[in-house]
Formats: C-alpha cells, sequence, structure tokens
C-alpha cells in the first residue's frame, strides 16, 4: 500500500517534470533534430542574450516581491494589489530592455561576434520581442 501511494504520488511528479523539459528544452530538440548543430548553437546563443535582460529583471523584482507576498498572504485584495503593481513594474522595465536588445540586435552581434554570427540576428529580435 505504502508503494502504492508513492508511485500515485510520483506519477505526477514525473508527469509535470516531463510537461516542464518539453516546454523548456523542445524548442532545441527540434530545432537540433530539423536543422543543424551550427544552427542549434546560433539559436542557443541568441536565445541566452534575447531573454537575458527580462529574465535577469524580473528574477530580482520577484526576489524582493516574494518576501513582499508572504506578509500579505492573509489580505487577499492587498495581495491581489501589491501582485498587479508587481506586474506592471516589470512590464515597465522588462519590455523597453527587449525592445531595446531587439532594435540593437544586428549592430550588436556584428561588433561583438563578428558577421560569421549575423543569421542569429533575426532569432534574437524574435526572441526578445517574445
Amino acid at each position: 500500500e505504502i508503494a502504492r501511494d508513492l508511485f500515485g504520488f510520483g506519477k505526477w511528479i514525473t508527469g509535470s517534470e516531463s510537461v516542464y523539459f518539453l516546454i523548456n528544452q523542445g524548442d532545441d530538440a527540434v530545432i537540433g533534430w530539423l536543422l543543424s548543430a551550427a544552427s542549434l548553437g546560433l539559436y542557443q546563443v541568441a536565445y541566452q542574450f534575447a531573454k537575458a535582460p527580462a529574465t535577469e529583471i524580473s528574477q530580482i523584482i520577484s526576489s524582493v516581491a516574494f518576501p513582499a507576498y508572504s506578509k500579505l498572504q492573509d489580505d487577499i485584495p492587498a495581495l491581489r494589489s501589491a501582485f498587479y503593481q508587481t506586474l506592471q513594474v516589470t512590464i515597465v522595465i522588462a519590455f523597453p530592455a527587449s525592445v531595446g536588445i531587439a532594435v540593437v540586435a544586428p549592430t550588436f552581434v556584428k561588433a561583438v561576434f563578428g558577421t560569421d554570427w549575423l543569421p542569429m540576428v533575426p532569432v534574437i529580435q524574435l526572441v526578445a520581442v517574445y
């Protein structure tokens, strides 16, 4: 009975981790399978540069917001308001940063990586806007 309970719990963990893996690594698998290792390499570098500003900004804001949320956990209207304010601040900061990355991508890639890396510019622009 204990083994059955553990298996019952474990199947949901395994299922959720499998879905998480597909969401986070599925694009890499598809690109690597359909295109080439070189294309996957360009995609990976472009993806990391494109998502860096928004990811870093949101991680900093969430690390500050989480303790504030825990203090508000018993006041749902205040928690909801704090969440929406945090979301607004994150968007106001991260969206212009992402648009900026998309705009300067051609110049940045050419200056930092050289002309051989220019095929990753559209990927940077697409991921940054996304």
